[in-house]
């Protein structure tokens, strides 16, 4: 009992500690005055999709569990991004997203939930080429336009290699491969 009140308090004073440390340098006030003097139609879209990632979060990991032949209601799928999110949101390395794999973990072995985040991340990535390439595009923005196709070649080359790796042969020596079968 003792151990679990100890460790809420841990918890409890590292996030004060981290939410310090994150805003010990922000000016609140010129940031509420920015918002105050922001175009409400602006802020309402914002949060609007905002508000929808979780939701289609949850979908798209549903769905890609899914496809690996494990079945995962979206309410529960959704409970666990809505927690992992809070994490993510202040972390800078998304690491809320590797919390996702425990609450599932009796169900989904970890390394195949570890794997679909890491699809989602990747197709995030894909995304994110596109809609820059897009808007270099629009803007007409050459270094731009090379980086984001380099990006995409990038990406691309990395599904080739993903679907190719059972061909790869890795130089491993055999008293190693017993514990990889």
């Amino acid at each position: 009992m003792i151990k679990k009140y100890l460790k809420f308090f841990i918890i409890l004073i590292t996030t004060c500690v981290v939410f310090y440390l994150l805003f010990r340098q922000i000016d609140l006030d010129s940031v509420w005055n920015i918002i105050l003097h922001a175009n409400i139609w602006w802020l309402l879209a914002t949060f609007s999709v905002i508000l929808t990632y979780p939701i289609f979060g949850a979908l798209r990991w549903r769905i890609i569990l899914n496809s690996m032949g494990f079945n995962l209601k979206f309410w529960k799928a959704f409970k666990i991004v809505m927690a992992a999110w809070s994490l993510s949101s202040v972390t800078p390395s998304k690491a809320g997203d590797l919390i996702r794999a425990n609450p599932i973990k009796n169900s989904v072995p970890i390394s195949k939930t570890a794997g679909s985040i890491l699809i989602e991340r990747v197709f995030d990535v894909l995304l994110l080429l596109i809609l820059a390439l897009i808007g270099g595009i629009v803007y007409n923005n050459a270094i731009v336009i090379s980086i984001m196709a380099a990006g995409l070649v990038a990406v691309f080359l990395f599904f080739i290699l993903a679907k190719n790796i059972n061909k790869i042969k890795l130089p491993i020596k055999d008293k190693h491969k017993e514990k990889l079968n």
